[in-house]
């Protein structure tokens, strides 16, 4: 009994052995290896068992083929798994061993993984690089997996045949067969190629089994799908270089995707169901076999292909190209075979090759895919490679030293999410950038606007305040020395507050955000990033930067665009800038300040314009690519604007008044001012306001009629006017640079900017105000002197006494304060008419075409006032003012003139400086003047 139960326990640990026993499969499959991460994809096919093993640990070799897979140990004592041509060879592929795992002790413990034979083994796979003499790490990432190796049957091998099949049946859903296991099969395309692979016709149906650039297998319906959604019927994700090597799972689209992991693509052979081996079907040295498909297969030697391997278009011996390729290696020499060579130095670091048969005659030749290597300072062309030998000036390689951060040579193309990172980044930095700076520009001129307004608030209440408190201390003078102290208190109470407003209009005018044009900035942006390309350019040609990836390639050719681009704006924005024309209009300071009196005399122009339109609603047809890739179309529906009348009109009115400063603005002490001439145009009271009121609605209401809506626009202008213009002291002294000829010099010479820089440097800036008011009367109001208090007295007596209902109190316009001279609110700049949100007039005002002519109605007569003509309904005159003050009756700031007086306007601009030099332009004084002009 005790020797049964001896026995039966040797048998149990017998038993316990064998099971706990790693098996090594007899045929191995290399699956995931991506040629984007890892360019020995030549090494791709099964792998039989030989019946030797090497340190006790079992070798490979490649069917049909002499490469073995084997265990080595390196002289540091790391441990490897290797390609190489004999048991001390190194191929170029190894898999590190984890350090703490023996190879010998892991097949005899544990079971067998099939789908990942060496899984607990090999912890990363590397290559050796022969441009730089280097291993390398493949790079695993989610979208290229690590490298595994598979189990592997009989029926899946290479076939030579150049026809596949699907070992299932499928139907349309209405019983109709479209594929049929037994007689259906995919044929290869003669001479095409797609991503390295070749490409299936199907024998009966429209159908295509191809490589896809994102890296999928599929059966699709189109011959050149954009993705693995285009058409596709069946798909599946796997590297392989051959449809008969695919060991993935296939997903078939069959009212919605499924998996079918029974689903594979085999070698079509000379008769599928019957063994017919026994005929002697096949081709001389080939050797028939029957596989469990119940197919009989021809299989072939090397150079030969067809289904019977009678045919023979093996491609000549390949040699690499002198001075950028470093050796060739290959495989084989048959229709569809891969070879490769790494780069001499440059980018793209490895190029592929595949031998492809010609349609037109019976040669074959290799064709290269890609990017054409660039010629390099390294490696050697001086013999090439033969099939699995490499070349003995390889033989002193030592592979097995991993590679360190140090020695390591960088190419970015190792990480595929650099190149659409930094080409994103780049494009957005262009676009946006400017964007960004003017935003912020805004925003700060925004928040600084709002404190100021703010603050002048503030500052007008107390002004106000003491204004009221000083007319009273007039008001209630009781002798000619109480008058006269409270006068010049009051006067100089106006003239600090005027100064205090035009110190800071005159800040409030100068600063970067506050100046900011988006077109500017565009064209400073694009300045900066054209010199900046061009030292990325000369760069990465100095120092060869495309051998690091082709994102130094894209980055090239973004550079070129953005070169090109810039040019061209910065040439456009540069005919319409302000430097320009103020180097238009240079002339002497007498010269400048005559145009200025010129425009004096010019009448404004208001310009009304009414839109008339209606909405219609419109079909249009819009093409659109579905989910599954079909090109799809629909019809929608939109809204169109349709503009059916416009009306041009001019505001009316019976005179106006140039209430401008009558001096020139102070010329700096270098020897060029710029003066840029701002222009109001003003509403000289309530009733001619009033009346622009009327005038629009009036227009808007004859109109109306005419459409369903109507928009309202309205213009300000002062004809002939120039904004900028540029004044010299002596212009004999003028720098010989200061002239438009230089500054289109520096603008084709791409330094307009820094010409525009000197010039500001070199010059300074001065503001005029060109003030106008428009009256509906022929005979405008007296304009009241704020500096004289009597008269602001009195208008306040004369007020009161006209409306009964106010009590009799101090009034006094602080609008004169603010903007002296000015008056009621104006169009400015674009601003709103006085008073604003009638809503008779539309949405708003804005630019609009200007009339042709000013309105037929003149006023005739001319209008004139007596400098000292008595005022009859004022108070008494005194004999004195204090020193300083402004006499009493007072002149009033301009002419009167009735609207488009016939007046010399300059319709031309300032004159150039050479028209300039030594003239001074002969213009009456306004002080002499006793008729309005052009009588």
């Amino acid at each position: 009994m005790a020797r049964l139960y001896l026995l039966l326990w040797i048998l149990f640990s017998v038993l316990i052995a064998f099971s706990s026993c790693r098996t090594p499969c007899s045929r191995i499959f290399f699956q995931n290896i991506n040629e984007e991460t890892m360019p020995y994809k030549i090494i791709e096919g099964v792998f039989t068992k030989e019946n030797i093993n090497h340190k006790n640990f079992p070798v490979y070799r490649r069917e049909n083929d002499n490469l073995l897979f084997y265990y080595y140990i390196s002289n540091e004592g790391k441990k490897y798994l290797a390609f190489g041509l004999n048991l001390k060879d190194y191929f170029g592929v190894a898999a590190a061993v984890y350090s703490a795992v023996d190879p010998v002790s892991w097949l005899s413990s544990g079971s067998l993984d099939r789908s990942d034979v060496f899984g607990g083994l090999i912890y990363k796979w590397m290559f050796f690089n022969t441009r730089d003499k280097t291993n390398y790490y493949v790079t695993v990432s989610s979208s290229s997996p690590m490298i595994k190796t598979v189990c592997v049957d009989e029926d899946f091998r290479e076939c030579n045949s150049d026809r596949l099949y699907l070992n299932d049946n499928f139907t349309d859903g209405r019983g109709n067969v479209v594929n049929d296991l037994t007689r259906d099969y995919f044929f290869r395309k003669q001479g095409v190629f797609r991503n390295l692979r070749p490409l299936y016709q199907h024998s009966r149906q429209t159908w295509y089994l191809q490589y896809t650039a994102d890296g999928f297998w599929v059966v699709t319906e189109r011959y050149s799908p954009s993705n693995s959604n285009d058409n596709v019927l069946m798909k599946t994700k796997d590297f392989a270089l051959r449809p008969e090597y695919i060991s993935k799972t296939w997903s078939v689209h069959y009212n919605g995707w499924r998996y079918m992991p029974k689903l594979r693509v085999l070698c079509r052979g000379v008769n599928s169901m019957s063994n017919t081996c026994l005929s002697k079907p096949c081709d001389s040295k080939s050797t028939c076999i029957y596989t469990s498909g119940n197919e009989t297969l021809c299989l072939c030697p090397s150079g030969y292909t067809g289904v019977t391997c009678s045919s023979n278009k093996q491609c000549p011996t390949p040699y690499p190209l002198s001075g950028t390729e470093l050796n060739f290696a290959y495989p084989g020499k048959r229709p569809g075979d891969l070879g490769f060579s790494f780069c001499s130095g440059s980018y793209p670091s490895v190029r592929f090759a595949v031998c492809v048969e010609s349609k037109y005659s019976v040669n074959s030749y290799w064709s290269r895919q890609g990017s054409a290597c660039r010629i390099g300072n390294t490696g050697s062309t001086s013999s090439p490679w033969t099939p699995w030998n490499p070349p003995t000036t390889e033989r002193s390689w030592t592979p097995w030293k991993p590679p360190t951060p140090g020695a390591r040579h960088i190419n970015f193309d190792d990480n595929p999410v650099i190149v659409p990172v930094v080409l994103t980044s780049a494009a957005l930095l262009e676009l946006l950038l400017p964007f960004i700076i003017y935003c912020c520009a805004m925003c700060k001129k925004k928040g600084k606007e709002d404190r100021e307004e703010q603050e002048d608030q503030r500052r007008l209440q107390e002004v106000g305040g003491e204004l009221e408190r000083r007319l009273e201390q007039v008001a209630r003078a009781g002798s000619q020395e109480e008058l006269d102290r409270g006068v010049q208190d009051y006067q100089q109470t106006v003239q600090e507050y005027q100064l205090e407003n035009e110190d800071k209009e005159l800040s409030r005018k100068r600063g970067l955000y506050r100046n900011a044009s988006l077109w500017r900035i565009i064209s400073m942006h694009l300045f900066f990033s054209f010199y900046l390309w061009i030292v990325y350019l000369v760069g990465c040609e100095i120092s060869q930067c495309t051998q690091y990836g082709r994102i130094f390639v894209y980055l090239k050719t973004f550079a070129i665009v953005m070169l090109c681009i810039s040019s061209v704006y910065i040439f456009i924005e540069s005919i319409f800038s302000h430097e320009l024309d103020y180097l238009r209009n240079i002339m002497q300071d007498e010269t400048a300040w005559g145009y200025i009196q010129k425009m004096h005399q010019v009448a404004p122009r208001i310009g009304m314009v009414v839109e008339c339109y209606h909405f219609e609603t419109r079909t249009r047809v819009v093409y659109y690519t579905d989910a599954n890739g079909n090109r799809q179309s629909r019809t929608e529906t939109y809204t169109e604007r349709v503009v059916t009348f416009v009306d041009h009109g001019e505001f009316s009115f019976g005179s106006w008044v140039d209430i401008s400063k009558r001096e020139m603005p102070a010329l700096s002490t270098v020897s060029l001012t710029r003066v840029r001439i701002d222009p109001y145009v003003l509403f000289g009271d309530q009733e001619t306001a009033d009346d622009y009121e009327r005038q629009a609605a009036a227009m808007i209401e004859r109109n109306r009629h005419r459409d369903a809506f109507t928009d309202f626009s309205a213009s300000r202008e002062i004809p002939g006017l120039k904004k900028r213009i540029s004044a010299y002291v002596d212009l004999r002294v003028k720098p010989w640079w200061i002239r438009p000829l230089f500054f289109w010099l520096a603008t084709l010479l791409q330094m307009s900017w820094p010409y525009r820089w000197l010039f500001r440097a070199k010059t300074s800036k001065k503001y005029y105000a060109l003030k106008k008011k428009l009256y509906k009367s022929t005979t405008p109001p007296r304009e009241v002197d704020i500096m004289d208090p009597i008269a602001m007295l009195a208008g306040s007596a004369s007020a009161s006494s006209n409306d009964s209902s106010v009590p009799n109190q101090i009034s006094y316009p602080m609008t004169e304060i603010v903007n002296p001279g000015i008056g009621n609110p104006a169009f400015q700049n674009g601003c709103a008419p006085y008073p604003s949100g009638n809503p008779t007039l539309g949405p708003g005002f804005s630019a609009a075409p200007q009339p042709s002519a000013p309105p037929a109605t003149y006023v005739t007569g001319t209008l004139h006032l007596s400098p000292n003509a008595p005022n009859a309904a004022g108070p008494p005159v005194y004999s004195s003012y204090p020193t300083g003050g402004a006499a009493y009756p007072t002149q009033p700031p301009g002419p009167v003139y009735p609207p488009y007086s016939i007046v010399p306007q300059p319709d031309e601009p300032p004159p150039s400086y050479d028209a300039a030099v030594g003239y001074t332009p002969d213009i009456p004084q306004a002080s002499n003047e006793k008729n309005s002009p052009g009588t």
